[in-house]
């Protein structure tokens, strides 16, 4: 059992390196060229569950570990790959209508989570909360702003 629990362990510090490295290659960051084994070892609390764990995560990313409860609304078209393809294990539909429906998830609403939902673009609507409403309707302003400055000095290639 100790060996099992320590190729756990391995396996699950290996995906948290693995991902890390590949978040520094994307931010540009220096990526590490290789990575060294060395002596250092560490106990498994018996009482450990990574189920539980990452039970309200999205990605490995723990900075933000709180869990809140997130309302959207998308369009009818998109709430079928939703529907399709759940994006995170709490995910449930609390409407569906022939234009829209609205899902519910309880997650942190960590980095990688908040970019799978920006992946659906302007058919996404946060409902709540309203301080991740807020961080969405702010980025679109800032984007509805650089494509108006585009537009006005020609420099936007999509005009």
């Amino acid at each position: 059992m100790a060996a099992q629990s320590k190729l756990f362990a391995g396996t699950i510090l290996f995906e948290v390196v693995q991902t890390s490295l590949v978040r520094h290659r994307q931010a540009g960051r220096p990526s590490r060229k290789e990575l060294t084994a060395t002596d250092k070892t560490f106990k498994m609390p018996k009482d450990f569950k990574a189920s539980k764990f990452f039970a309200n995560q999205f990605g490995v990313d723990r900075r933000k570990t709180e869990a809140e409860r997130i309302k959207v609304k998308m369009s009818a078209y998109d709430a079928n790959y939703m529907r399709t393809l759940p994006i995170h294990g709490s995910q449930f539909e609390l409407e569906r209508n022939d234009e829209y429906s609205i899902f519910g998830f309880y997650v942190a609403p960590t980095y990688d989570f908040i970019q799978e939902l920006r992946k659906f673009g302007s058919t996404l609507e946060v409902l709540e909360p309203a301080h991740l409403r807020d961080e969405f309707k702010e980025e679109s302003g800032n984007l509805a702003k650089m494509c108006f400055l585009g537009f006005l000095t020609g420099l936007c290639p999509i005009f």
